[in-house]
């Protein structure tokens, strides 16, 4: 094995870890609500970039985030599509599945079972996510919910 193979070997093996953090903040983390393993996975000076966020910042907003997700959506789950890894950072596309059993950003159960696309990159640097992006479909969970009509049904 040359040097170079070596290098590219310990890269996909270091994608592959990064890949694993990234699998488990969204599936064991916010869709399992462990936010023991939070403490675990992400950093303290967590930043997240999220522009719907109306929590805190760092680690103690995540866990908000994630305790306003459940108590909306207690079965709250992802599906994870494709996962990508490049250098510190995992992009996840990814789809979100949950029933609107809870108030959400205002909006008081209905009962709708609520489907939702998006992407999420992580950068995680020693094996803590420390910022993230997400960006989702929020116009089509809204939607969903009842909270804004479909384009051509608004009555005059």
């Amino acid at each position: 094995m040359t040097g170079q193979d070596h290098g590219a070997q310990g890269a996909l093996s270091s994608h592959q870890d990064l890949k694993r953090i990234a699998r488990r903040i969204l599936v064991e983390v916010i869709d399992g609500a462990d936010l023991e393993l939070a403490d675990e996975l992400i950093a303290a000076d967590y930043v997240e970039h999220r522009p719907t966020d109306e929590t805190a910042p760092g680690l103690v907003g995540f866990k908000k985030w994630v305790s306003l997700v459940h108590d909306a959506f207690p079965d709250w789950r992802h599906t994870v599509d494709d996962v990508i890894a490049e250098g510190d950072k995992v992009m996840v596309r990814n789809t979100v599945y949950g029933t609107h059993r809870g108030d959400f950003m205002g909006i008081a159960p209905t009962g709708k079972q609520i489907e939702q696309r998006g992407f999420d990159l992580f950068r995680i640097v020693d094996g803590k996510v420390v910022e993230h992006w997400g960006e989702y479909d929020w116009l089509g969970l809204y939607r969903q919910l009842g909270a804004v009509p479909e384009i051509g049904t608004e009555k005059p």
